[in-house]
């Protein structure tokens, strides 16, 4: 197995943790966010990753995120902005894109499943953790993302 496979897989692990924290809680710790960032620093610098997809990643985060939150209302927490922010040191450009395409789809359709099972009981204060599907879409981003690319542009021609 390559060093980059087994670091990944340990990210991956730590990411499975934040996921199911924030299920449980609706919350992400600051403290797991600095370890995270501190883990994918040290990848970062291991592995020698271009710095500029890693600024691009975190512009396209960034703007994208903070549009969410700040506009028109905050329709997520500041820890999935956080979050986010973090993960585009791991899904640099332009994985990242489908990293956020893919978290989108997941959200979407677990929202609906939530209405759908609780049609009669909704409230608009009801939250949904999005941790665990931008966790998830970046997963599926880092591993996938090139044939995922591959196949949007066999559609587009």
């Amino acid at each position: 197995m390559e060093a980059s496979f087994i670091y990944d897989l340990i990210v991956c692990m730590y990411l499975g943790k934040i996921a199911w924290v924030d299920f449980k809680t609706l919350k992400i710790k600051n403290k797991s966010l600095l370890y995270l960032g501190l883990i994918l620093v040290v990848r970062l610098m291991i592995f020698n990753i271009d710095l500029e997809k890693i600024i691009y990643a975190l512009l396209i985060n960034l703007i994208i995120f903070c549009v969410i939150y700040f506009y028109p209302k905050q329709l997520m927490g500041a820890g999935d902005l956080k979050l986010a922010l973090v993960l585009a040191l791991w899904c640099n450009y332009p994985q990242c894109i489908v990293a956020i395409y893919v978290s989108f789809i997941f959200g979407g359709i677990v929202a609906i499943y939530f209405y759908l099972r609780n049609i009669n009981k909704v409230s608009k204060k009801e939250k949904i953790s999005f941790a665990p599907m931008l966790i998830l879409g970046n997963i599926i981003a880092f591993f996938e993302a090139d044939d995922i690319l591959n196949l949007w542009l066999s559609f587009i021609g």
